[in-house]
């Protein structure tokens, strides 16, 4: 059995309804399916297809004012070592790759918030010593700051899994843990534990801000924490 990660955005300024896969397109490209408020199919026999280059995977893709923007990361298969590094895509292309090649880089979530793009995710994985990165950009994709963060101490391989703006402070997750930025100049303030857990191994989940409150979820093991933060 294959499973194909696929994503779902509602366009907040014209009401659509974005639908993107993985593999949907021939020779492996991901397709994006734009739906109208009433949920009738736009594009479904003519997707968008699109892809970043060899074995590439779509992490994540929201819809503002009919401008798409998402994550993708690859593995350039013609390296020794093969490396794997991600892109932001919105009003222009911002390419994440550090060295040494390995050290891969993988992105993990997107929030478009105003005139801001949020990205995390994880820098060194399978390293001893994985970093979580965090990046304020514009809607060209021009970062505004790009930080590395470890806590003084080794992060799961998944470094941060999710990011949400909250006002002028942007949290973002490195569950149990989710770590606060200032906004403005991404300076460090301060860590939440959200609850407590020995588990050390792979976790997927998600934080979003809705009115004012922090929601999340996590899957860790076998088990699934949720709740919700003031």
């Amino acid at each position: 059995t294959v499973f194909t990660q696929a994503h779902i955005d509602r366009d907040p300024i014209t009401g659509k309804y974005l639908w993107a896969v993985e593999d949907g397109c021939p020779g492996g490209d991901e397709a994006a399916f734009l739906f109208d408020s009433t949920g009738a199919e736009v594009t479904l026999s003519f997707p968008d297809c699109f892809n970043v280059g060899s074995l590439d995977h779509l992490e994540d893709i929201e819809v503002v004012g009919d401008s798409l923007y998402y994550i993708e990361y690859h593995q350039a298969i013609a390296g020794s070592p093969q490396d794997v590094f991600w892109h932001l895509f919105g009003q222009g292309e911002l390419v994440i790759h550090s060295a040494p090649e390995t050290d891969w880089e993988f992105g993990n979530d997107l929030v478009v918030d105003g005139n801001d793009l949020f990205v995390c995710g994880v820098s060194g994985y399978g390293s001893p010593a994985p970093d979580g990165q965090l990046i304020r950009a514009n809607l060209n994709t021009v970062p505004v700051w790009n930080i590395l963060w470890d806590n003084g101490g080794p992060l799961p391989n998944t470094g941060f899994l999710s990011v949400a703006p909250h006002g002028d402070t942007i949290a973002a997750a490195v569950f149990p843990q989710v770590a606060l930025f200032d906004r403005g100049s991404g300076a460090f303030i301060d860590t939440l534990s959200l609850f407590q857990s020995i588990w050390t191994g792979e976790r997927a989940g998600h934080i979003q801000e809705h009115d004012g409150v922090l929601h999340w979820a996590v899957r860790m093991g076998t088990t699934i924490h949720y709740g919700a933060w003031d």
